[in-house]
């Protein structure tokens, strides 16, 4: 996990209801892309840092 932080994605699924979802990456851009690769029926629009960075979340 080295270098990687805990982001929050979030958008909508195919009823356009609001879904979020945590995932670990590099940056929000490649956490974005991750989850967007996910073949579960939502579609992701934003990617945001979750926790201080500190290791403890």
């Amino acid at each position: 996990m080295l270098g990687k932080r805990k982001y929050m994605v979030s958008g909508h699924d195919a009823e356009g209801k609001y879904v979020e979802k945590e995932v670990w990456a590099s940056s929000a851009r490649n956490a974005l892309n991750i989850s967007q690769e996910w073949n579960d029926g939502n579609t992701f629009t934003v990617a945001r840092k979750v926790g201080c960075g500190c290791g403890g979340n």
